[in-house]
């Protein structure tokens, strides 16, 4: 069955009144989305020890070769939950959005969210990013205006995007996350297609999606100990090697509101 509206999970920390009410109003430009708030996990309150219980640190510790932020932990777990939602429910895919976002009031986002969610609906895993920072081969495919949807190689930013129940099923049934919420890159490796819409039809408000990415510490490269390490080496490698060649290309947002 077809669905007739969008189901959209909103990640919010029960804290965060204001946002909840910004986000809101925000969200309510658009009568057809179903919206859902979703609590999200505030790792620096919780702990190391609370979070544990749903998140593999040590994986975690392996894979990335620094420790994540619990900050960055309870994002991938808001996240998730997400995910687990959609699959408890009936519907095809959602859209998944923070709380620090802002639909640009110049931009066609009603008839490009609707081509969005046509756009998802498939039998194959895919995720649909909305806001992204990407690097992509090919010229795209065009949906409407400027608009145009592009396979990425690797993203970053899970500020608003589409999933399908196929693509959240791969990633729930992976068991407990050791990723950072928008490693897009160890999801398309593991088979699910990562693409991205360009332009962006939203801003972010603020900057507070910068506020745990300030605070990373950034990868040490070492040799790969593991068949996982080995592929993040190698598609590092190669993305590095394509871009030096001209073959493969970046498309970046304007993060804030000017």
């Amino acid at each position: 069955m077809e669905q007739t509206y969008i189901k959209t999970y909103v990640i919010n920390l029960p804290k965060d009144t204001e946002r909840r009410i910004y986000i809101t109003k925000e969200i309510s430009k658009i009568a057809y989305l179903d919206i859902e708030f979703v609590d999200a996990v505030d790792g620096r309150e919780l702990g190391k020890e609370k979070l544990s219980e749903n998140f593999d640190f040590k994986k975690s510790k392996n894979y990335q070769s620094y420790d994540l932020l619990l900050g960055e932990v309870g994002c991938t777990l808001s996240h998730l939950e997400c995910y687990k939602r959609l699959l408890a429910s009936d519907q095809e895919f959602a859209l998944i959005v923070e709380d620090d976002i802002g639909f640009k009031w110049n931009e066609p986002y009603d008839d490009i969210l609707k081509i969005s969610a046509r756009y998802i609906r498939s039998k194959k895993p895919l995720v649909l990013l909305n806001f992204a920072f990407f690097d992509y081969m090919g010229k795209g495919i065009s949906v409407k205006d400027n608009y145009k949807i592009y396979k990425t190689y690797k993203a970053a930013s899970a500020t608003i995007y589409f999933i399908n129940r196929q693509a959240a099923n791969m990633i729930v049934s992976a068991g407990p996350p050791f990723w950072v919420a928008d490693d897009w890159s160890l999801f398309r490796r593991k088979g699910i297609r990562i693409d991205a819409l360009y332009p962006s039809f939203v801003y972010h408000n603020d900057n507070s999606c910068s506020s745990i990415g300030s605070e990373r510490k950034k990868r040490t490269l070492r040799f790969p100990r593991s068949w996982m390490e080995f592929r993040v080496l190698a598609d590092e490698g190669f993305r590095i090697l394509l871009k030096k060649l001209g073959i493969m290309k970046h498309k970046e947002f304007i993060r804030y509101r000017e």
